[in-house]
């Protein structure tokens, strides 16, 4: 029983770590590619994903956003505009909120618009 459980962390913290590099691999390409803009710790980062749909990101902390309207508000909070879904973190620890198929979806339509 306890080999099985052990396994079963271990598979957790892979898949875990399967999507921190995926997603600091997102935050690479909006770094190199997006619109950068001012803030205190880093910059603001926007990415266009399609038509008004946007990623948004804070490079400190590698926090990711799908934003719709996304319109640079100040350099205090960022973005204005809709938040459609809050994709994760990566500061002193990796937190996801997705599933990984979004990510990987993201990462495709991305791949092959630069």
């Amino acid at each position: 029983m306890k080999i099985g459980l052990i396994a079963q962390i271990v598979g957790i913290d892979m898949n875990n770590h399967k999507m921190q590099e995926k997603h600091n691999r997102l935050a690479i390409i909006m770094q190199k590619y997006g619109e950068h803009y001012p803030k205190k710790h880093g910059t603001w980062v926007r990415y266009k994903l399609i038509g008004n749909i946007y990623l948004t990101m804070d490079s400190w902390n590698k926090a990711i956003h799908v934003t719709r309207n996304a319109e640079f508000d100040n350099r205090w909070t960022g973005f204005s505009g809709d938040d459609i879904a809050y994709l994760g973190i990566d500061f002193g620890g990796y937190e996801p909120h997705v599933e990984e198929k979004i990510l990987d979806n993201i990462l495709n339509k991305i791949s092959t618009s630069y």
